[in-house]
């Protein structure tokens, strides 16, 4: 064989050498080994101060990862922009939301959010009572997902909406008056109001409850699965149960009023 020929096979050689090292390298970056996982601060269960990342869904989450033989990475980002972060691939996976036709999750659910209704404390409703919504000023987070149950009464009473960026603008509008009333968590809720020091009555009963994921990007399937496997072990072995009654006082089963360790969803979509 020539020089010439040689010296291609040599450099073809290099560099199918060059693009498996380069190709296993970045394999080994953003392997299987970590998981990235964005949220919006939505406290007890997701917060981030000093870009320390916190908070019960957190906690369990670096738990499930660790049970997976995984690393877990946690970023705070605007609800919107988290969402489209985990479908561009930038991030793997959005903690505690609704089912989206966009990504993918598992069968656990480990956090609920309730569909409450919200109103100032001197507010004159006293209860949950559709007749008494009609023209009120109601506030809503941009990029929330309601249902179509809540959509339509929404629409049948006339409500006047009001978006904010997240759960605590939407309860500090309430606080001072911007608005009449909100559809809100009833323990993020609380925690919010309490920090913030803001006269806020929660409307009984609640209107519903819903299921909430880790949801994952659709290409990130296995990884969900490991996930989603870690979590029916921490369910049967009582470590959720343990984490909420340790962070809230009152265990999961408690505040969604059945099991929530378990496949299936309790009502429609809502984050």
């Amino acid at each position: 064989m020539g020089g010439s020929s040689m010296r291609n096979l040599f450099c073809l050689t290099f560099g199918v050498v060059a693009l498996w090292s380069f190709t296993a390298q970045g394999a080994s970056q953003t392997g299987d080994d970590r998981v990235r996982f964005c949220f919006n601060d939505w406290p007890p269960y997701s917060t981030a101060v000093d870009g320390v990342s916190s908070g019960l869904s957190v906690d369990i989450l670096r738990e499930a990862a660790r049970r997976a033989a995984m690393v877990a990475d946690f970023v705070a980002l605007p609800w919107k922009r988290c969402l489209s972060s985990v479908e561009s691939g930038e991030n793997d996976a959005v903690l505690d939301a609704a089912e989206r036709p966009e990504f993918v999750h598992g069968k656990i659910s480990f956090s609920v959010y309730t569909n409450t209704f919200w109103v100032r404390g001197d507010d004159p409703l006293t209860s949950f009572d559709t007749s008494k919504l009609s023209g009120r000023r109601l506030g809503l987070v941009a990029g929330y997902v309601y249902g179509d149950t809540l959509e339509q009464l929404f629409a049948d009473r006339r409500m006047i909406i009001d978006r904010s960026v997240n759960d605590s603008m939407n309860a500090r509008k309430l606080g001072f008056g911007r608005t009449d009333i909100i559809v809100a968590d009833f323990v993020s809720t609380r925690v919010l109001a309490a920090a913030a020091d803001l006269d806020l009555r929660p409307l009984q009963p609640p209107h519903s409850f819903d299921r909430l994921y880790p949801s994952f990007n659709a290409g990130r399937r296995n990884m969900m699965l490991k996930i989603d496997k870690a979590l029916k072990a921490m369910c049967a072995d009582g470590y959720i149960q343990r984490a909420y009654e340790a962070t809230l006082g009152i265990g999961i089963d408690a505040i969604a009023g059945g099991s929530i360790c378990a496949s299936g969803s309790l009502t429609q979509a809502s984050r």
